[in-house]
Formats: C-alpha cells, sequence, structure tokens
C-alpha cells in the first residue's frame, strides 16, 4: 500500500503580497521594521510639532520617561537625566519624570507608563521623551500601538537613539 503524500503550497504568501499591492499601490513590504517604526514616528511627531508651532504660546512640555532593569533605579544611572539634556537640548521643557521596572508585560500595564498616557490626555504634558524605543517596549506590534496612540493624541515621542540604530 502507498501513501500520497501531499506537499504544502509555500507560495500562498507571494500570491498573498501580490493581491496586497494589486490592491492598493503604495502597498510595500518594510525592509526594516526599526527604519518602518521610525518613519511612523516621524510623520506623527511631523503633525503634532507643527500643530504645536502654529499655535505657539509655550514651551512644548514632555514626560521624560525610562524602563530600568528590576532592581536598578533611572534616577540613580542617570537616563531621567541624560532624557532632560536631551529635551533641553532640543529647546523643550521636562515636566514629568516617570520610570518603569523593564518587564515582560505590555507598556499599557506599566504605572508609569500608564501615567505619562494620562498627563498627556488631560493636558499636563505634550509628549513623551525616552532614550530609546526599548524604554517603551521590544515589541514591534505593541511599540507600533503606542507611536499610533500618541500620533492620534498628536503627542510627539523624542528618542535619543532612533528606531532604526537600535
Amino acid at each position: 500500500m502507498t501513501t500520497t503524500r501531499t506537499v504544502p503550497d509555500r507560495t500562498w504568501m507571494d500570491r498573498d503580497n501580490r493581491l496586497a499591492a494589486s490592491l492598493d499601490p503604495s502597498y510595500r513590504r518594510p525592509p526594516r521594521p526599526g527604519l518602518w517604526l521610525k518613519r511612523l514616528r516621524e510623520q506623527g511627531n511631523d503633525g503634532a510639532l507643527n500643530e504645536f508651532d502654529r499655535r505657539r504660546v509655550r514651551q512644548l512640555r514632555l514626560v521624560a520617561y525610562a524602563s530600568t532593569l528590576a532592581g536598578a533605579d533611572a534616577e540613580r544611572d542617570g537616563d531621567l537625566a541624560r532624557i532632560r539634556v536631551m529635551v533641553e537640548a532640543r529647546g523643550h521643557f521636562v515636566g514629568h519624570f516617570l520610570s518603569d521596572q523593564l518587564g515582560p508585560q505590555e507598556p499599557t500595564r506599566r504605572p508609569g507608563w500608564q501615567e505619562a498616557r494620562r498627563l498627556i490626555q488631560q493636558g499636563f504634558a505634550d509628549g513623551i521623551a525616552c532614550l530609546d524605543r526599548y524604554a517603551i517596549s521590544a515589541n514591534n506590534d505593541e511599540y507600533e500601538l503606542e507611536v499610533r496612540w500618541l500620533a492620534e493624541h498628536a503627542a510627539p515621542l523624542l528618542l535619543d537613539r532612533h528606531e532604526a540604530a537600535t
């Protein structure tokens, strides 16, 4: 008795990509996720900063946010001080300093990040500044969701090291 084995069709991804490209002419797969996330963040920042520049009533108030390893202190390690220096060099103002311990939970479950979002929603801060994207999340999907949330609230996200560099 002979058994027949079917070989899985591995070309379905190529067909799916061609279909997506034919339906949306602007569709392009990002060659590097870091570069794509950088562009996404910069687009959101451009909109937020242009709106803020148009109003021009005061300095941009930012939340300095850092993630630290378990048992470490962002203040002692100098992360928050480096963020403050970066923000002030760009002509903005740090109004709040927040940090969380780095862990497996998504950003919206961290108390410091929740507080940063609340400050933006209630108008006490205009945006967030971090050393790099990993302070928010190493997961591309989680990071993208946070960048989109900030863009929807016209809140810039300033990074010392951009996404494509890390």
